[in-house]
């Protein structure tokens, strides 16, 4: 079956994989250095790591599959909108991406820090940014996978 082009990240599998939690842990321990919890309870800042991870998790399940598991074998890459406004956290916005706009773009902030993506901007005539593993990040990914 040929993979649609226009996948956002939400819409791939959730990879249940221990190199993805890794890689997840990884990139929120980048971000988790690059920002401060003063004045944040315990609890807040749990629950903004569990969030965080999983929306880690996602996308790093969405760039494996869009590399490995597409037909023919080339990666489309995976829509990652850049606007605030693609974003609610929020039940009562069916139509919208169901994380938090803040936590995704510092992820997405991460993997770029990181050279783990490759980046297609989007625009208003171009549609949605895309991303694509980058060639360290395919290899991080080969290595993990002949462990």
């Amino acid at each position: 079956m040929a993979q649609s082009k226009n996948l956002r990240f939400d819409w791939y599998a959730d990879l249940k994989l221990p190199f993805i939690d890794f890689l997840a842990c990884t990139l929120q321990d980048h971000i988790e250095k690059n920002r401060g919890a003063a004045g944040l309870a315990l609890s807040a800042l749990e629950h903004r790591r569990e969030r965080e991870r999983a929306i880690c998790r996602k996308v790093l399940s969405a760039l494996y599959q869009d590399k490995y598991l597409s037909y023919p074998n080339i990666a489309s890459g995976v829509v990652l909108p850049l606007n605030k406004s693609a974003y609610s956290a929020s039940k009562l916005a069916p139509n919208k991406i169901p994380f938090s706009s803040t936590y995704t773009l510092n992820i997405y902030a991460a993997l770029k820090d990181f050279g783990w993506i490759t980046v297609r901007k989007g625009s208003e005539y171009f549609g949605y940014t895309r991303i694509y593993a980058s060639p360290k990040l395919i290899d991080i990914f080969i290595y993990i996978n002949e462990l």
